[in-house]
């Protein structure tokens, strides 16, 4: 794995450990160079999930510079955990034009999805 996504990835794993709930999952919001320009973790109780917080707190002004989001569940092994976004999640990052979605999978391993343009 590279170092840029390593970072990444121990930055969204950060977050994850904020989580208020059972699940703990943290999104990183990934401009250009890799620059993080939002995070967040989930908070059950308003019922969002990390994506979609992470998502509404890119600031306006770089809304254009999203190009891909990293989303990582900590579980209580100190493991990572699969963190594929749901389908209601994938929507809103499809809505946000974002092309490439890292998570975590049960292993240390990162799984990925592409969306095209349609």
């Amino acid at each position: 794995m590279s170092k840029r996504l390593e970072r990444l990835k121990e930055a969204a794993y950060k977050e994850a450990l904020k989580s208020d709930g059972k699940q703990r999952h943290g999104a990183v919001i990934i401009g250009p160079g890799g620059c993080i320009l939002a995070k967040a973790s989930n908070n059950y109780s308003n019922e969002r999930h990390a994506e979609v917080r992470a998502l509404k707190r890119v600031p306006h002004d770089a809304k254009d510079l999203v190009q891909e989001i990293m989303v990582v569940r900590a579980r209580k092994d100190q493991k990572w955990g699969l963190s594929k976004p749901c389908a209601e999640c994938q929507a809103v990052i499809k809505a946000a034009n974002i092309k490439v979605v890292y998570y975590s999978t049960n292993g240390d391993v990162l799984g990925y999805d592409t969306y095209e343009e349609v």
